[in-house]
C-alpha cells in the first residue's frame, strides 16, 4: 500500500485476522496451513493491526470483533489507516 497511497492518502481495511482468545487463537494457528490451501494462500492467525502499523502506516481509527459463524475464521480487524505526508 506504501507504494500506491500518496503522502497523506488513506487506507480502509476490513481483515480476518488472530482472536485475542487463547482457545480460539490455538485453532486458528493449527488450521492455518489448510486455510491457505482451499482459500488461496488465506491467513487466519495474522495480526492485522501489527501489520499495518509495521508497514508505518498511522492507523486513525480501529475496531476488533468477531462476526457471526466459526470463530476461528470469523474474528476481524476493521479500521482505517493513513500514509505520513
Amino acid at each position: 500500500m506504501l507504494r500506491v497511497l500518496k503522502p497523506g492518502g488513506g487506507y480502509a481495511f476490513a481483515e480476518h485476522g488472530l482472536a485475542p482468545d487463547a482457545g480460539v487463537a490455538r485453532w486458528q494457528h493449527r488450521l492455518n496451513r489448510i486455510q491457505q490451501y482451499v482459500a488461496g494462500g488465506c491467513n487466519l492467525d495474522r495480526r492485522i493491526d501489527a501489520l499495518v502499523e509495521a508497514s508505518s502506516l498511522r492507523i486513525e481509527s480501529i475496531d476488533r470483533r468477531y462476526i457471526p459463524g466459526l470463530k476461528t475464521h470469523g474474528y476481524v480487524y476493521v479500521g482505517a489507516a493513513r500514509k505520513a505526508e
